[in-house]
């Protein structure tokens, strides 16, 4: 597909493995949908490894995402898995309750490039992490403002001690073949409450410049 285009609507109840799955496309754009429990079954989400990953939102080999007004409330995986991604754009969204498991977060990307960026959006009881990314040897603008990650401390509002939380932001860069990857990071204007650990990790290995 050369172009995906969606405005208003409801994914709900009891979806299995994907909500919405986008398989090497391009010029995607989704707007003012509910996604509530649109993945109820987990896939393999490894620290390093999210391919076999399930989500409300799962994409993989995506040329420019743009999702306005989506908001995910419960899934067993993570709320959007991304793998090989470029010029991603996130906005006026929530993602609550993602995942159940370690590796289980808001937001995973594996090898997120190009232009991109989250604005506006509240990311909150994620299982792990509220956002992270994991890229090797691609080079990466993001823009992160106006938004909040909260709450990975417990599962629920009141509910139980989340022992899989982590942090806010998670960002690492790896490089195994010739030339330096660049990122270029702007995190302006957001809220990081209620914690475990970090509000922001970036972590650069290798030759990567971030």
């Amino acid at each position: 597909f050369t172009r995906v285009e969606s405005s208003g609507g409801e994914v709900n109840q009891n979806i299995s493995m994907r909500g919405i799955e986008l398989i090497n496309t391009s010029d995607v754009q989704i707007n003012n949908v509910n996604l509530t429990n649109a993945n109820t079954t987990n896939g393999t989400s490894d620290d390093l490894d999210i391919t076999a990953s399930n989500a409300a939102i799962y994409m993989s080999g995506v040329t420019g995402a743009s999702f306005n007004n989506i908001n995910i409330n419960g899934t067993a995986d993570n709320g959007i898995t991304g793998i090989n991604v470029s010029n991603f754009s996130l906005a006026n969204s929530t993602i609550t309750q993602a995942g159940n498991g370690a590796h289980e977060s808001g937001i995973e990307f594996s090898n997120l490039s190009g232009n991109s960026s989250i604005t506006n959006t509240d990311i909150s009881f994620s299982e792990t992490n509220s956002l992270d990314i994991l890229n090797t040897d691609v080079n990466l603008n993001l823009t992160i403002t106006g938004s909040t990650f909260r709450n990975t401390q417990t599962v629920s509002s009141g509910g139980a001690d989340n022992s899989n939380g982590e942090g806010g932001i998670q960002f690492r860069s790896f490089s195994t073949a010739a030339g330096a990857p660049t990122t270029n990071l702007t995190i302006d204007d957001n809220d990081f409450l209620n914690l475990r650990t970090q509000a922001i990790q970036v972590i650069g290995e290798d030759d990567s410049i971030v």
